[in-house]
């Protein structure tokens, strides 16, 4: 145990470190009575270079059975520098991980790495989601490939709130508009050679398919032999909206079911 901790060393402090270069820092510290991170600070200060102390087997044990914990909780634990323990764990989990078998690979059983995505929680509402509602961004330059923090629809969101309070443009930009125009462009053009029943009035039956939220404007032009413009511009002037795509994210969330949570919970 360390008897003072103080910032100050006496001559004598420094002078027994000067004449003990080949003892071991925790020794030197108990001998002094001073904490190991300061007695390290000191030798580094005296030692040129600074001589590295050994790692012993229950050092190199507790690294290996504490995987949890992040490196600065080691340290403090063992009284070593953060960037010794970091190094350490990374040697030791290259010795001492998963066996790859004809690879001669060995990884970290605690790291992801890059494995396909089955579900993920967004950043933003919470949500375990699959992976469906996630972007995959590809590697760019120096940014590595990942998977968007937020899922579409909180993206959704975020950008519709920003077109509404004019922080975001882009529905007014020239580019969105002269991409709006091809694909209707396509659509329409897709319809037209099938809508055998254009300019007819419509009936009871179409405006319950118009309705049906489950089919989108092309879905409906084309079940009802109409063009995708006649039926885009009926729906809108009747409040008849599509909501297909992913659906709703409160829904199609994830839960983990665990026999043991009763027990956590207790």
């Amino acid at each position: 145990m360390a008897k003072r901790i103080s910032s100050e060393w006496s001559i004598e402090e420094l002078n027994f470190i000067d004449r003990h270069s080949d003892m071991p820092i925790k020794e030197i510290a108990a001998a002094l009575g001073r904490p190991v991170h300061d007695t390290r600070g000191a030798v580094g200060r005296l030692r040129s270079p600074m001589v590295a102390e050994p790692w012993s087997k229950e050092e190199d044990a507790f690294i290996l059975d504490n995987p949890h914990l992040s490196a600065q909780q080691v340290a403090l634990e063992i009284q070593r520098t953060y960037n010794a323990v970091a190094s350490r764990r990374k040697l030791l989990s290259n010795k001492h991980g998963v066996d790859f078998g004809e690879s001669g690979r060995r990884v970290d059983p605690h790291f992801v790495g890059a494995r396909p995505l089955i579900a993920k929680t967004c950043g933003e509402c919470g949500l375990l989601l699959a992976s469906e509602w996630f972007t995959f961004r590809p590697a760019r330059g120096t940014t590595r490939a990942h998977w968007s923090v937020r899922c579409k629809k909180c993206v959704s969101a975020a950008n519709y709130k920003g077109t509404v309070n004019g922080t975001n443009n882009y529905k007014g930009s020239e580019r969105y508009k002269k991409l709006t125009a091809q694909s209707r462009k396509r659509l329409q053009d897709l319809s037209v050679s099938r809508a055998t029943r254009s300019g007819q009035d419509w009936t009871e039956h179409d405006f319950q398919v118009l309705q049906d939220p489950d089919l989108t404007l092309l879905e409906k032009a084309l079940k009802l032999g109409r063009s995708y413009n006649a039926v885009a511009i009926k729906c809108s002037r009747q409040g008849y909206k599509s909501h297909v795509g992913l659906g709703s994210a409160e829904k199609d969330q994830w839960y983990i079911d665990n026999p043991n949570t009763k027990e956590y919970m207790l």
